[in-house]
C-alpha cells in the first residue's frame, strides 16, 4: 500500500493504478475520499463488533508515514 501512495504522490498514476489492482486481487481495497486514503477488505471482520463507539475500522494512510508513528498517537492518546 505505501508504493502506491509513494506512485501516486510521485503521479506515476499508471503504477499506482497496476498496484491497486494487485491490491484487489487479493482482497484489499484502496479508495480515495477528499484527503484520506482508505483501504478496506473484502473480508468479514467479526472482531469490529466489539469495537467501542468511536473506534475506527479504518486507518488513513496519510495520518501516519509508518506502523510506529500510528502506535506512537495511540500511546498519546491514552
Amino acid at each position: 500500500m505505501q508504493k502506491e501512495f509513494h506512485a501516486r504522490k510521485e503521479k506515476n498514476f499508471g503504477r499506482a493504478d497496476e498496484i491497486r489492482k494487485e491490491l484487489d486481487q487479493m482482497g484489499i481495497t484502496i479508495k480515495d475520499s477528499g484527503d484520506k486514503t482508505i483501504w478496506t477488505t473484502q473480508v468479514d471482520h467479526v472482531w469490529f463488533k466489539s469495537y467501542d463507539k468511536g473506534i475506527p475500522h479504518e486507518i488513513d494512510l496519510k495520518e501516519y508515514s509508518s506502523i510506529a508513528d500510528l502506535l506512537e498517537a495511540i500511546v498519546r492518546e491514552v
